[in-house]
């Protein structure tokens, strides 16, 4: 029978002693000594479930510690983050899901982003998904140690690509009329929505007495706590009602088989499309964002507007982008030249 729940000071858990054979472990059950009640509470719930089925982190596998962190997710984080770790997890898990934790080196990691090849855009992301894992499972003591504590995440890659009127022009007329991709590419240059903004609206988001979408599962929600509102031009309020009739229920925004868009769809998309049109192996769908902030800003927009526009809580995003403008010296030449005009003007 294990021992009742107790208080470790040291780290502020509440704690219980589980026997398997010979061997003991412990259990975190809640961080917080004032939740004594509630700790007792999780201990009654786990004598009832039994703890047979609990395993100690000397049994456990990498497919456990995996499958664990993503029930946690599905409960405690939004739809998209679950599918976000749940896509890179899940190829982990096929891969290496038979070894222990402790058997998880940087070499294994190395091999596991080697072997997705298609992955040089988001290496970054996957090495974060993975030590989230593996650090959720340290902190909840389902591993004794996390192996990949010391892991450095590949740099983020910044994007200096501009994506200019011309190539957006080009990639639209590529999809004639009708075409459910040229809806989509059509929303992205005219909200300056993030690509899993537009994939998630439904007709639950429209308000169109305001003419705008209003979000209320973002990537800013959390700094923010705040819905992300979307100002919609005419033309993308004709076409969210058009949308919404057609799809009353579920996402606006669908593929030729009735399919929501997916990051691996969106992916596929804009790889062909590069490849037909020959617009390098740069060109993705985050570009629109960045060409809509571009374009904001190059035509005197200010940055606090723009930072509104885009959704961000600041200005820091924006300032970081405006910085990239520096290439752009047939903007900078203009910028100087109308100065210098209005100088001779105010005499």
């Amino acid at each position: 029978m294990p021992e009742k729940p107790f208080f470790r000071k040291f780290d502020g858990w509440w704690y219980v002693q589980l026997r398997q054979g010979a061997k003991r472990f412990l259990k975190k059950l809640v961080k917080g000594k004032e939740n004594r009640q509630e700790a007792f509470a999780l201990f009654n719930k786990l004598m009832e479930e039994g703890t047979e089925n609990v395993p100690s982190p000397t049994r456990l596998k990498v497919t456990d510690l995996l499958r664990a962190f993503l029930q946690h997710s599905a409960a405690n984080n939004s739809s998209r983050t679950f599918a976000w770790y749940q896509s890179f997890l899940a190829n982990f898990d096929d891969l290496y899901g038979s070894l222990k934790p402790h058997q998880v080196t940087a070499q294994i990691v190395d091999a596991w982003l080697n072997s997705n090849q298609g992955w040089k855009g988001c290496r970054r992301g996957a090495v974060i998904a993975l030590k989230r894992a593996f650090n959720w499972a340290a902190e909840n003591n389902k591993i004794v140690k996390n192996p990949l504590k010391s892991y450095k995440k590949p740099p983020a890659r910044a994007r200096e690509r501009f994506l200019t009127v011309e190539e957006r022009k080009k990639i639209f007329d590529n999809y004639p009329d009708g075409d459910c991709f040229r809806d989509f590419l059509f929303a992205l240059e005219n909200t300056g929505c993030r690509p899993g903004e537009v994939s998630m609206v439904n007709a639950g988001h429209v308000d169109l007495r305001t003419g705008a979408w209003v979000l209320d599962e973002h990537k800013s929600e959390v700094k923010t706590g705040e819905p992300r509102v979307v100002i919609l031009t005419p033309a993308m309020v004709e076409l969210t009602k058009r949308l919404s009739a057609k799809h009353p229920e579920g996402p606006l925004f669908r593929n030729e088989h009735g399919e929501p868009w997916t990051g691996n769809a969106i992916r596929c998309r804009f790889r062909r499309v590069r490849e037909k049109l020959d617009l390098g192996g740069d060109l993705v769908a985050y570009l629109y964002r960045h060409a809509v902030a571009t374009d904001l800003l190059e035509t005197g927009t200010g940055i606090a507007q723009a930072a509104e526009i885009l959704g961000h809580k600041g200005t820091d995003m924006i300032m970081k982008h405006y910085q990239k403008l520096k290439h752009r010296r047939d903007h900078l030449r203009e910028q100087i030249e109308r100065a210098r005009e209005d100088r001779k003007k105010t005499g």
